[in-house]
C-alpha cells in the first residue's frame, strides 16, 4: 500500500506544472472588487516592475512676426523611474495518513482516488480551501491599492502610493445625502468627483467611475430625495421596490454599488458611511495586477501566472503526509492614486 500513495503523487496530474496549470483553470468565486475586473492583469518575467512616470505640461504659445525667429520647446521631457516589486503570498497544509485511515475499507485499492478528491478539497473547498485564503487576500490588497496605500495582513506599509508617485493625497470629501436636494446633489458629484477625476487623470484610460459605499452610506443615498425622483422619472416606480444592494445604480455619471465584505465587518471592510470613488472599466491603466514568476527552476524566465500550486510529501519509505501548496507572486499598483476620492455620507 505505501507505494501506492507514492504512485499517486508520483503521476502527472499531482506534478507542480500540471497542478498549477489545473489550478489556474478553475473559475473561483471571486470577492467584489475581483469581479469587477478593474485591475488589469499585468504579467511579468521578473520580480520587479518598473514605471516611467512623466510629468507634462502645457503652455500658451505667445504670438511673433512673421520672419522672427521661433522659440524652440524641448521636448525632452523629463522620466523617473519608479522601481516596485512583488510580493509572495502562499499557504500550505498537510494531509495526514490517518485523515484518509477512514474513508476506504481495508485492502482495497481505493486511497489514490481519496487523496486526489482530498487534495480537490483542501484547495477549492467550498470557498474554504486553500483558494479562498488567497483570493480574500488578493481582495484585501486591491481595496487597500485603490484607496492608495497598500498594506500588508499584519497592517505594515508595503506602498504609500502617493508618496511614490509625488502626487498629495486628496481630501475627505462630505456628502450630506439630507440636505443636498434640489439637484445640489447631481452638481456636488459632478464637481467633485467626475470633473475632478477627469482633471487628474492625466491621459489614463477609463471608462466609468464606481461608488464604492458602505452600507449605510448607500442607504443614505437611496433615502435622498433628488436621487429617488430621478429614479421615479427614470425607471419607475417599482424599480425602487426591488433588493438594490445587488446590482449597481447609475446616478450623476457615477455607478453606486454597497461594498460587502467579510461578515465580521473587520478583515476586509468599509466603514459604514464610507464611500470611494474610483476610475474603473475593463482595461483601464489605473489598476494593474502585476504577477510575476515563482521560485521553481521551471518557472525561470516564464510570464507570471496569478497561481501555482504543487505538493511534497514525505520521503520516508512508508508516508505519513502530503502538503500541498498554493501560492501568489503579485502586486496590486495604483498608478494615479490622485483619482481616488474618499467620501463620508451624513
Amino acid at each position: 500500500m505505501p507505494s501506492l500513495i507514492l504512485d499517486v503523487v508520483n503521476q502527472d496530474p499531482f506534478k507542480q506544472i500540471s497542478m498549477t496549470d489545473a489550478i489556474n483553470k478553475i473559475e473561483f468565486v471571486p470577492n467584489q472588487l475581483g469581479a469587477m475586473g478593474i485591475f488589469t492583469l499585468a504579467p511579468i518575467r521578473t520580480a520587479m516592475v518598473t514605471l516611467d512616470v512623466r510629468s507634462s505640461t502645457i503652455r500658451l504659445v505667445p504670438t511673433t512676426q512673421r520672419g522672427e525667429p521661433i522659440e524652440s520647446r524641448d521636448k525632452r521631457r523629463k522620466a523617473q523611474f519608479k522601481y516596485f516589486s512583488t510580493d509572495r503570498i502562499a499557504i500550505k497544509d498537510r494531509i495526514n495518513a490517518t485523515d484518509l485511515a477512514f474513508l476506504r475499507e481495508f485492502g482495497t485499492a481505493d486511497q489514490p482516488k481519496e487523496l486526489s478528491t482530498e487534495i480537490a478539497l483542501r484547495q477549492n473547498g467550498d470557498g474554504n480551501g486553500l483558494m479562498g485564503d488567497i483570493d480574500l487576500t488578493k481582495e484585501f490588497q486591491r481595496l487597500g491599492a485603490i484607496r492608495g496605500k497598500l498594506y500588508d495582513t499584519e497592517g505594515t506599509l508595503l506602498y504609500d502610493y502617493f508618496s511614490e508617485m509625488g502626487v498629495n493625497e486628496p481630501s475627505v470629501l462630505t456628502i450630506g445625502f439630507t440636505t443636498l436636494l434640489g439637484g445640489k446633489l447631481r452638481t456636488y458629484i459632478v464637481n467633485n468627483v467626475k470633473r475632478y477625476m477627469e482633471k487628474n487623470s492625466k491621459g489614463a484610460k477609463y471608462s466609468k467611475i464606481i461608488a464604492l459605499c458602505g452600507s449605510d452610506a448607500y442607504d443614505k443615498l437611496h433615502e435622498n430625495g433628488e436621487f429617488r425622483e430621478a429614479h421615479l422619472a427614470q425607471i419607475a416606480a417599482q424599480e425602487l421596490l426591488r433588493d438594490h444592494t445587488e446590482t449597481p445604480t447609475h446616478f450623476a455619471g457615477v455607478d453606486w454599488v454597497e461594498y460587502k465584505g467579510t461578515d465580521d465587518n473587520v478583515i476586509l471592510a468599509l466603514d459604514d458611511d464610507q464611500i470611494i470613488f474610483i476610475p474603473a472599466g475593463m482595461n483601464n491603466t489605473v489598476y494593474k495586477q502585476v504577477v510575476s514568476p515563482g521560485e521553481k527552476f521551471s518557472h525561470i524566465g516564464q510570464l507570471g501566472k496569478e497561481f501555482y500550486s504543487w505538493m511534497k510529501w514525505d520521503q520516508d519509505e512508508d508516508p505519513e503526509w502530503v502538503d500541498i501548496y498554493v501560492a501568489a507572486y503579485l502586486l496590486m499598483l495604483n498608478t494615479r492614486p490622485e483619482m481616488t476620492r474618499i467620501a463620508k455620507a451624513t
